[in-house]
């Protein structure tokens, strides 16, 4: 294998400091000249439009310095909700992630989101405690809140700070008990000595190292249960298996701005995290079985696309993972996924918005794709036109819609294949026509995703969309039986047209849609005219007496009738068979349905009861309920759809992003008269504009 490469993800609520960690630790590597900042929008990984707008990550960003030997790819990645699928991508590539938590403020959600994560797919993480200088800063309360949260992870301190905000004149190491001691920026000194006052908290966290240090290895775990003495070369030796298993995170107090704490945090990198070469095999699949793949730079090459960027220079942009083998400059590879070649037109190192080109790339490394014509996120290239593939990334599905119009009529087909472009760049995005209502919808997991989609739709392709509260799929039916004559007849001149029936209708379940039987007897319709009238009736289904919708539930028995020699042809018996309807319509006594969903909603059980209420205030029946692990509880419930159009920020404002939710569609019910009335006087709006 080539050389030494580890990747490693920085993930956090938004505002911990994730950019300015990265401009800290390029810094450091001198692969800069100078910090920049997120408020002077000159940061290497936020270099977007939008994200210098809005002074927030975007999208993930990769970047690479090289320290002692080894290689590092540091993922810069989104920190709010709406962008979660660039943390998941990240995740997946990554050797080791960094979780980052503000000192100046309480413990966020994004970090217990995080945490759930690591507890499903055990991943080695350490955390940051960042901002260290600021004013209000405090290490021990934001140790002592993760820990509080961490599901059973070991967190235990490898530093204790001295001195908070202003103040923050080093840290201690905690095992050998020497002082890291400050003198400005990214510089520091050694002192064997530490202060006092915190002995106590020195004790505590090398009981908390000692008792993670079991964790990895069960010979120090029968050491420490005996109660015999751990040297400090066994702990630590023990504590890089604890780490490395996602049992044990090492906390490191760090301020990226002064750069203090950097030149330790790049030194536990080296030693806890492992680096991709420690990785032996590669579990591939194909549709029916799964196949163990060797890791090393000469075995089969296996690359793994995880993100899509669409860059205003490049054009389309493909990070990638190479997971087994070396690249070495091939300009033709085979697209696994795809079934296809795909020609390689330049392969660089991702570096913010300065990649650089190279002809090779070694086993474990990150390396993005210029201008790639059909291999898209999740695909798998090789050199052979192999039939196994790694395991696909997860994305989350879409939980938030809304309808998509142009502002200037006339530019759906641009604004829609703008769209279509930028959707590439997030896998937790949808666009397309809803069947039900002939919609263009937008989908994602928020409101601040989609803003940025169509801004960027605006500023790349100049062209203007509008997003509106999408159209809820009703329906109408009839509640009682009739009987309802149509005739058509009409005569020009020569032949003319002449079409008469008489049809039940009567109401069916709302599981049906339409059902049509014909009893006529003695040819009064005769047999090729039947399914005229059949036709007919479906034809104008689709538009029914109140309020447009298309109309379900009913039955139509065609009884009687007439028909004229020459002047009778399928044409007119559609048509008689429109007036029929029309007239049934009018005195069926017809309603209005509302679409009805399923619905299960997870929630932590503190806010079981305010979603239940939230549920209930929108008309919601709840079904029953489910406890998850004593902490989290499922509620099952049926709701009108109309009430939940955008429940994905309603959870998300109830639960502080805590909550998640599935829907599907379960059936129509008559929709109360108020809600009727309602729906039926915005149609005639709509339909007199």
């Amino acid at each position: 294998m080539g050389k030494t490469i580890k990747t490693i993800s920085l993930a956090s609520h938004v505002g911990a400091g994730k950019t300015s960690l990265t401009e800290a630790l390029l810094f450091y590597a001198k692969k800069i000249s100078r910090l920049g900042s997120v408020d002077s929008g000159n940061t290497v990984t936020d270099y977007d439009v939008e994200e210098i707008k809005r002074k927030m990550t975007l999208s993930l960003s990769v970047v690479n310095f090289e320290e002692e030997g080894t290689k590092y790819n540091i993922i810069d990645t989104p920190g709010f909700f709406d962008f979660e699928s660039d943390v998941i991508a990240a995740e997946s590539v990554s050797e080791g992630l960094v979780l980052l938590l503000n000192a100046t403020s309480t413990l966020e959600v994004g970090i217990e989101k995080i945490l759930k994560r690591l507890k499903a797919n055990p991943k080695p993480f350490m955390v940051v405690v960042n901002k260290m200088d600021k004013e209000g800063a405090d290490f021990f309360n934001a140790v002592n809140e993760l820990r509080l949260k961490s599901l059973g992870f070991n967190i235990a301190c490898m530093y204790l700070p001295f001195g908070n905000a202003g103040e923050f004149k080093g840290m201690v190491h905690v095992m050998s008990k020497k002082s890291i001691v400050f003198d400005g920026d990214f510089k520091f000194h050694i002192e064997e000595s530490f202060p006092e006052e915190l002995e106590t908290r020195i004790e505590e966290e090398q009981e908390r190292l000692k008792e993670a240090a079991a964790e990895g290895d069960d010979t120090i775990l029968e050491k420490y249960l005996a109660g015999e003495d751990l040297s400090e070369e066994e702990i630590v030796s023990s504590l890089k298996n604890a780490v490395k298993l996602g049992k044990t995170a090492l906390v490191i107090p760090v301020s990226s701005v002064k750069g203090y704490g950097i030149a330790q945090l790049v030194r536990a990198f080296g030693y806890y995290f492992p680096d991709y070469s420690e990785k032996e095999n590669l579990e591939m699949y194909s549709e029916k079985e799964m196949k163990v793949f060797p890791i090393n730079s000469d075995s089969e090459l296996i690359i793994q696309i995880f993100k899509t960027v669409l860059d205003p220079f490049v054009g389309k942009v493909s990070f990638a993972k190479i997971l087994s083998g070396s690249y070495k400059g091939e300009s033709v590879l085979y697209n696994v996924t795809k079934q296809q070649e795909e020609r390689i037109a330049s392969v660089s190192f991702p570096f913010g918005k300065e990649p650089v080109i190279t002809k090779e790339a070694d086993c474990g490394d990150i390396v993005t794709f210029s201008k790639l014509q059909i291999t898209t996120t999740n695909d798998t290239l090789s050199r052979s036109k192999i039939k196994y593939e790694p395991k696909k990334i997860e994305f989350p599905k879409p939980t938030f819609f809304m309808g998509v119009y142009p502002k200037v009529k006339g530019d759906e087909d641009k604004l829609g294949s703008a769209i279509i472009k930028f959707i590439e760049e997030d896998p937790s995005m949808f666009y397309g026509k809803s069947p039900e209502t002939g919609e263009f919808l937008l989908g994602g997991l928020g409101d601040i995703q989609m803003d940025v989609l169509m801004e960027k739709v605006k500023r790349r392709f100049k062209v203007e969309g509008t997003l509106v509260k999408p159209k809820v799929a009703y329906r109408e039916s009839i509640k009682i039986p009739v009987v309802a004559e149509g005739k058509h007849k009409k005569q020009t001149g020569g032949h003319g047209q002449y079409g008469h029936v008489i049809i039940k209708f009567e109401p069916i379940g709302y599981e049906e849609e339409f059902i049509f039987e014909s009893q006529i007897v003695g040819g009064v319709v005769p047999k090729q005219y039947v399914p005229a009238v059949e036709k007919g009736l479906r034809e104008v289904l689709g538009s029914g007496h109140l309020a447009g919708y298309p109309v379900i539930g009913i039955k139509a028995i065609l009884v009687d009738g007439s028909y004229h020699e020459v002047d009778s042809n399928e044409l007119s018996f559609k048509m008689a068979a429109h007036l029929a309807f029309k007239k049934a319509m009018e005195k069926a006594k017809p309603v209005l349905l509302e679409p009805i969903n399923y619905i299960e909603v997870t929630v932590p059980k503190d806010f079981t009861g305010d979603v239940m209420g939230d549920l209930n205030s929108k008309r919601g029946r709840i079904q029953g309920m489910d406890s998850i692990k004593d902490s989290e509880t499922v509620i099952k419930a049926y709701v009108p759809q109309s009430e939940i159009v955008n429940y994905a920020m309603d959870l998300r404002s109830i639960t502080q992003g805590r909550g998640s939710f599935v829907t599907r569609f379960d059936h129509f019910e008559e929709a109360p008269p108020q809600i009727a009335e309602k729906v039926i006087k915005e149609a005639s709006v709509e339909s007199s504009k």
